[in-house]
């Protein structure tokens, strides 16, 4: 069981996730030693907020520090830029995939399709334009991605 001690000042974040039965997650912003890694800690309780256990992620022996965590149909991503891993947890909160990604990417979550997360890279220094054209009929989106770079 966790207490939480000394919450003057903190604002906690509580996460709405649908499907999940009784299941409740806050997300507690942690003050570190090392102001340039910035940490979220992530509480959960399965009986309604009588008892809170918390959560710990690590990746090769290695602890994942993450700032953000989006909640999808049945997956709960975490992104950390510290480590530059995305962790997928389950229903259960289990940790089941991490990808690493390069240090010049951004990860944001999809507008259309709360379960689709993009990735924009740095490739190259040259000026270019992503063009995204959707053809939507009745049952499915077709994304095709054209790049156009500038000389």
């Amino acid at each position: 069981m966790t207490m939480f001690y000394s919450m003057k000042d903190v604002r906690l974040e509580f996460l709405h996730w649908k499907g999940t039965d009784n299941v409740i997650v806050i997300i507690h912003p942690r003050q570190s030693v090392n102001v340039s890694i910035s940490n979220k800690r992530i509480f959960v309780s399965r009986n309604e907020g009588k008892t809170y256990a918390r959560k710990r992620y690590m990746n090769d022996g290695k602890p994942i520090y993450v700032e953000r965590y989006i909640p999808t149909k049945d997956i709960l991503v975490g992104i950390s830029s510290t480590n530059h891993t995305i962790l997928y947890l389950n229903m259960k909160l289990t940790l089941f995939a991490t990808r690493i990604y390069d240090l010049f990417t951004y990860i944001y979550q999809s507008t259309f399709e709360a379960s689709y997360f993009c990735k924009l890279e740095k490739t190259t220094y040259r000026v270019c334009f992503i063009v995204l054209s959707f053809i939507i009929n009745e049952k499915k989106a077709i994304v095709k991605i054209s790049y156009i770079t500038l000389q």
